[in-house]
């Protein structure tokens, strides 16, 4: 919806509450208005949509938003303090069901306008070469590059290295002062051609894809179990090995320990058999 109509339905439905002193349906509304700005915050920056089907809360998307960002770029798009006021405000929200006070009301209202004016990049879009070396210190380098975005490597591959750090730090610092939609997509577009030229397989380096794909996301809650089924697999497997070693060295134990290389290697069959089921549903 266009958000000059939203602004005048706002307005409209603040005067009908004003009049009847009841600012539930403020309340309902701005928190919506809340819940899918920072829903399109996430999905615009390539993050997983929000599982509101488990619960996720709002202060619980924006924070893995602010550790992804913190982890790539070491800058918080969302204040702390931020966080607080709506981890107050929802949790308040949901258990009064909606009917909380003018003055929480307000706070929805100020933060929504706040994220509203945060211009989120296209991290969707499909980079080129071309883009790359656009008003860049690079430019120059542009002329070492092939077609159908490759570039050529040997002794310019250092050097091409060094400038793009160079771009990248700076990039990196100037966002850490203040959030900027141009110095973002800059930093993505430097971290995407430098990440191609370190994992160059060959003579020549492809530059292709999106923004988001050169994005270090993090895991998300079900790659706990994965990590989980491996750590229990491996802990077993040590265990196994270490009885077969000690049978080694003293025969004699091998009829007492026979039971227990069951319960050792016993789990690990289930947790092999559990890990393929897990990695064919993940697929």
């Amino acid at each position: 919806m266009n958000q000059h109509l939203i602004d005048l339905k706002l307005k409209k439905l603040i005067e009908l509450c004003s009049e009847t002193l009841n600012y539930k349906k403020i309340a309902v509304v701005g928190f919506i208005l809340l819940s899918n700005r920072v829903d399109e915050i996430g999905v615009r920056f390539g993050i997983k949509p929000r599982n509101k089907e488990k619960g996720e809360k709002i202060f619980e998307y924006m924070n893995i938003i602010n550790e992804i960002l913190n982890i790539n770029f070491n800058i918080p798009l969302f204040k702390e303090s931020m966080i607080e006021d709506i981890c107050t405000i929802e949790l308040l929200f949901l258990r009064k069901r909606g009917d909380i006070s003018l003055p929480y009301i307000k706070d929805i209202l100020t933060i929504y306008y706040d994220l509203r004016s945060i211009d989120i990049p296209d991290v969707f879009q499909v980079i080129s070469k071309d883009q790359m070396f656009q008003g860049s210190s690079l430019k120059v380098l542009s002329f070492f590059s092939g077609k159908n975005n490759e570039i050529k490597g040997g002794k310019m591959r250092p050097l091409i290295l060094q400038k793009l750090r160079e771009e990248e730090r700076q990039a990196e610092m100037s966002l850490a002062q203040q959030f900027d939609r141009t110095t973002f997509e800059r930093t993505l577009q430097l971290k995407t051609i430098r990440q191609s030229i370190e994992n160059q397989r060959s003579g020549k380096i492809r530059i292709q894809g999106a923004l988001k794909d050169n994005i270090n996301y993090i895991r998300s809650k079900e790659n706990i179990l994965y990590y989980l089924i491996i750590g229990w697999l491996l802990l077993f497997i040590m265990l196994g090995a270490i009885i077969i070693f000690e049978s080694i060295i003293y025969p004699e134990i091998t009829v007492g320990v026979s039971p227990y290389l069951l319960l050792v290697f016993g789990p690990c069959l289930f947790l092999i058999l559990v890990y393929r089921f897990y990695k064919r549903i993940r697929r």
